[in-house]
């Protein structure tokens, strides 16, 4: 990279001509030649900020690396966790199968229960139903015997 070199006559011949005197043409000149040659990188510098930006970019890549491997380990256990969750959601699944058959078959035992109950109770009223049909027939016909005796 060349820089253009900074012409001190031209910038204390300009300077005199803007009403400076020779003293201060000369002083601003070599204040702005030390400020410009203190900016300037030299090659030393620049291979001592490449050595640095290539130690940090080689940092960066083993840091980026570590990331792939920390995101690679959640990977892989978000798969065991959804893994897990579905054998618990298999398990889960069973035994409320098994519950609802256990309900299921409970409830047809309780049905079955009542059902003998109501018939029982049933044969129980035509029973009573009989005795008082019985006893109607009973009654009728001894008022008819009354009858027939006072006649």
């Amino acid at each position: 990279m060349n820089i253009p070199a900074f012409d001190t006559h031209q910038a204390v011949k300009n300077l005199k001509y803007a009403d400076f005197n020779d003293t201060q043409a000369e002083a601003v000149v070599d204040i702005m030649g030390d400020a410009m040659n203190q900016n300037l990188a030299t090659k030393a510098d620049l291979a001592i900020l490449g050595a640095d930006v290539e130690k940090t970019i080689a940092g960066v890549r083993t840091e980026i690396a570590e990331v792939r491997t920390e995101i690679a380990e959640v990977r892989t256990e978000i798969a065991e966790v959804r893994t897990e969750i579905a054998e618990l959601r298999g398990g889960l699944e069973k035994r409320m199968a098994e519950m609802k058959a256990e309900i299921t078959a409970e409830m047809a035992d309780k049905f079955e229960a009542i059902n003998g109950k109501f018939e029982t109770l049933y044969r129980h009223l035509w029973i009573m139903g009989l005795g008082i049909v019985i006893a109607n027939v009973t009654l009728v016909a001894a008022v008819v015997m009354m009858l027939q005796t006072l006649r």
